[in-house]
């Protein structure tokens, strides 16, 4: 149905958008006839783009795509992509290795995320699990954390950032 549309698109946007980037970028490059460095400085940041925002295989198609399109449009011969010398292998070496680097970055960026959550989560459930009346307070006077005790002790919901001063911690039938 239309999660598994949304699914198939979440999967193919990153090829399409890395596609789409690189044929524009060769379409420009090709037209203002540019350098080969400048094109693949520009290719490498479409891999960076990529990899910072997709899994690792759009990353590896957007940086052998723009290694294709590099040889194959800046460098000599043209129009025929060729290994034939050893800067030839400089250009797809970086790219690969930046998508690479870049998406397993990312990866382990989300994966510590992921793990500071739950330890948030625990801790709170620690917090409102122990007897006593337990709050954190910014420099400020803002309330940061109320424990389920301090909610059921002053009988309402108190959202935090509330100013401390006018949280009155006397039960409301006092």
């Amino acid at each position: 149905g239309h999660t598994s549309i949304v699914r198939l698109g979440r999967t193919v946007a990153p090829y399409v958008v890395g596609s789409l980037g690189v044929v524009l970028l060769t379409a420009l490059g090709f037209y203002w006839q540019v350098h080969s460095t400048t094109a693949a400085l520009l290719y490498l940041i479409v891999v960076v783009l990529i990899a910072l925002n997709a899994h690792l295989s759009a990353s590896i198609y957007a940086a052998c795509l723009a290694y294709l399109c590099l040889d194959s449009f800046f460098t000599e011969p043209f129009f025929r992509p060729a290994l034939n010398q050893p800067l030839d292998f400089v250009a797809p070496v970086a790219f690969l290795t930046t998508a690479y680097t870049i998406n397993r970055l990312v990866l382990r960026n989300r994966q510590s995320f992921l793990e500071i959550q739950t330890l948030r989560d625990e801790l709170r459930l620690v917090m409102d699990t122990i007897p006593g009346l337990v709050w954190s307070a910014l420099p400020d006077g803002s309330v940061e954390f109320l424990n389920q005790r301090w909610v059921e002790f002053l009988g309402e919901s108190l959202a935090p950032g509330r100013d401390w001063a006018t949280l009155l911690p006397v039960h409301p039938s006092d």
